[in-house]
């Protein structure tokens, strides 16, 4: 199995512990699924090589991939499945039956009832979404834009539009973090029943 990742490097706000590379010219930000298309083109012959895909999954990671919107997501995943069907056409291969797992990570308030239900759409299967607290005074702290309140609703209207599999992110090891409030974290993040979390050291 093929793993794909794309790096989206578009964030509306820099949060203050984050060293991936990201910029904020949104205003450019649309350009950037077609860009990504040529350079794929490009890359992804010589990369397959002569084997053909027997499965794959992508990973839309960040960066903030949805600033894109469903159409910027739906751009790139389109583009991606296009351009390995072609590969495996041009070179007398069977191409693969489609993604086995398509991940998009998210920011908390990027997440509406819209943006939620149309997900599925661009045929993402899974969600990371940036949890990282859920403590207002903490998320203040690293400079996040959501709150706890908006985390747990974006979590919700995912579920509620049918999306199966959801990734919550938690960061642990900053100053005011205590081993009470990390406690507190987890339990809440468990009780919503998420199918993975994954839990980051701030370093």
């Amino acid at each position: 199995m093929i793993g794909i990742y794309i790096h989206v490097p578009f964030c509306a706000s820099f949060c203050n512990y984050c060293n991936f590379y990201s910029v904020k010219r949104l205003a450019q930000s649309a350009l950037y699924p077609r860009a990504l298309r040529k350079e794929m083109e490009q890359r992804l012959p010589a990369f397959l090589g002569e084997h053909a895909l027997p499965e794959y999954t992508l990973y839309l990671g960040g960066g903030t991939p949805s600033v894109l919107g469903i159409e910027g997501i739906g751009e790139i995943t389109g583009a991606v499945r296009e351009i390995i069907e072609q590969f495996h056409s041009a070179a007398g291969l069977q191409a693969p039956a489609d993604f086995r797992e398509v991940t998009a990570e998210v920011n908390p308030d990027d997440i509406t009832p819209q943006f939620a239900s149309a997900l599925r759409s661009t045929g993402v299967n899974r969600v990371s979404i940036g949890f990282q607290s859920l403590h207002n005074s903490n998320l203040e702290w690293m400079g996040r834009r959501h709150n706890a309140k908006q985390a747990i609703r974006a979590y919700r209207l995912l579920r509620d539009a049918g999306i199966g599999n959801i990734s919550i992110d938690l960061i642990f090891g900053y100053t005011g973090l205590t081993q009470e409030l990390w406690r507190q974290n987890l339990e809440q993040a468990i009780e919503l029943g998420p199918e993975h979390i994954s839990g980051y050291q701030m370093s």
